[in-house]
């Protein structure tokens, strides 16, 4: 857990010095997009928006001294440049596994930053929980694919849990 927290902060910090040289332009859903012209679809760094967001999330969540492993979705609707609406799907594998649901607002910022606060329901063996998440990730463009290394803390009702991890997405 400790390896794949400092790999995410390293990389958000990388990649925020990285952004404050970059154009502060609201930021998008984008990838690279493909030149109009005939013959050549090359990549040429440019960007243009998608509607949509999907991608999956590998990670670890720590609570109560222990570390598990974490799988997730999480899929963003865009309302134009500043964000878009966010439901993220999670099973953590601890001794007794956990669903997360949850339903936010995915803050965008400098073009790569992102901020997500969401409320949903934490679910392990017949009960449920009530959990708040906040979130902070740094969106990184490999051709078509964005990456985005990420650290969250949620607030349970009677307890409360880190994650960090990646999300390997795509735009459409």
């Amino acid at each position: 857990m400790r390896l794949v927290i400092r790999f995410a902060i390293v990389s958000l910090f990388i990649t925020a010095r990285a952004a404050f040289a970059a154009d502060t332009a609201p930021a998008k859903l984008a990838e690279p997009a493909k030149t109009a012209e005939a013959g050549h679809g090359e990549h040429h760094g440019e960007h243009h928006a998608h509607n949509n967001h999907v991608a999956l999330f590998i990670g670890s969540t720590s609570t109560h001294g222990h570390s598990y492993a974490t799988f997730g979705l999480e899929f963003e609707r865009a309302l134009g440049g500043l964000g878009g609406v966010t439901f993220v799907a999670e099973r953590i594998n601890a001794d007794h596994a956990a669903t997360i649901l949850l339903l936010g607002y995915n803050f965008h910022w400098m073009n790569s930053g992102r901020f997500l606060l969401g409320y949903g329901q934490e679910s392990a063996d017949g009960h449920s929980s009530s959990v708040i998440r906040a979130a902070v990730g740094w969106e990184l463009h490999v051709g078509p694919v964005a990456v985005t290394p990420m650290i969250g803390y949620d607030k349970l009702e009677h307890s409360t849990a880190t994650m960090a991890g990646i999300a390997i997405g795509k735009g459409f």
